[in-house]
């Protein structure tokens, strides 16, 4: 497993395992038009800046790391690339697969 995704993997899981408040969050890229798309899980509607998801009975937000309607077709930075969305959304989804919570995405990815 490559070394940044298993850091990554790693900062996600360890405050959820010792019970430590860190905002939850799935990471996806936005069209411009009303759609998110998470990574490794789905799609979503949703405005820009307000988006989430029910996880059982969690809201999770989900944030834009890319606009793909205003990257007049630039590549993504490394931290906004589709692989770098799902690593961090699918170790967020183990969590809740683990507590046996499903996450209510239009279409499953």
């Amino acid at each position: 497993m490559n070394t940044r995704v298993l850091a990554l993997l790693l900062a996600i899981l360890s405050p959820l395992a010792f019970g430590q408040d860190k905002p939850q969050e799935f990471l996806s890229w936005y069209d411009g038009w009303g759609t998110h798309t998470v990574w490794g899980a789905g799609t979503i509607s949703g405005s820009y800046r307000d988006a989430h998801v029910k996880c059982g009975s969690t809201t999770v937000v989900v944030r834009a790391i890319f606009d793909t309607h205003e990257s007049r077709g630039a590549p993504p930075d490394p931290n906004q690339t589709a692989e770098y969305a799902r690593a961090s959304n699918t170790a967020l989804l183990k969590v809740f697969e683990t507590r046996g919570d499903k996450c209510a995405f239009a279409k499953d990815g």
